[in-house]
């Protein structure tokens, strides 16, 4: 309970800085638009890619009995490619994996409270993951990688660093949505 208290003062903060805020959150809205545009255009181009390139080794193997050198590892890193792209976009839409046990039984000041804190630990983890995914790829640019069509490995690997830096972005984004909620909630 002192928790909450503390906590009640803390978002008794100066309107000016709401306002602050709420230009701010204009512009991360409106690059998160872009980017998910732009993901959602990627996502388009790597799936026909991914399927095309199936359908052909299939054929290629099926009919012809040959193949394309180094098409499955490319496959392998096209899956990579999606599986980032769309684990960002469930992250802007608030629709990846989450439990939502007591949500439904919190007043709507405590949901919010409860998605900002749920948001920053995410924010937070993966921000670690990135991190870690970052310590790897450079770790595997060291190392040399095999190179897949003339691509050095860890420059397909770039993704995994970046794809949860645009997941934090948008837990960042959340975030903020929920923290300027409550505080507008407290000040109205």
């Amino acid at each position: 309970m002192k928790f909450l208290h503390w906590l009640d003062k803390k978002l008794s903060l100066n309107m000016c800085l709401v306002a602050f805020l709420h230009n701010g959150m204009k512009f991360l809205h409106w690059l998160d638009k872009k980017l998910s545009t732009a993901e959602n255009f990627m996502l388009a181009i790597l799936l026909t890619a991914m399927v095309s390139l199936a359908f052909l080794l299939v054929v290629l193997r099926n009919i012809f009995h040959t193949g394309i050198y180094g098409a499955d590892e490319f496959l392998r890193h096209l899956v990579l490619l999606v599986a980032f792209f769309g684990a960002a976009q469930a992250a802007s839409l608030q629709k990846h994996i989450n439990i939502d046990i007591f949500s439904k039984l919190l007043k709507d000041f405590y949901k919010n409270i409860a998605a900002i804190i749920i948001n920053a630990f995410s924010l937070v983890i993966t921000f670690f993951l990135a991190l870690a995914a970052w310590e790897f790829v450079m770790i595997e640019r060291e190392i040399g990688g095999i190179a897949i069509f003339g691509i050095r490995t860890w420059m397909y690997q770039i993704i995994i660093p970046l794809g949860f830096l645009l997941i934090g972005y948008r837990f960042l984004l959340h975030f903020l949505d929920a923290l300027i909620k409550a505080v507008r909630r407290k000040c109205s």
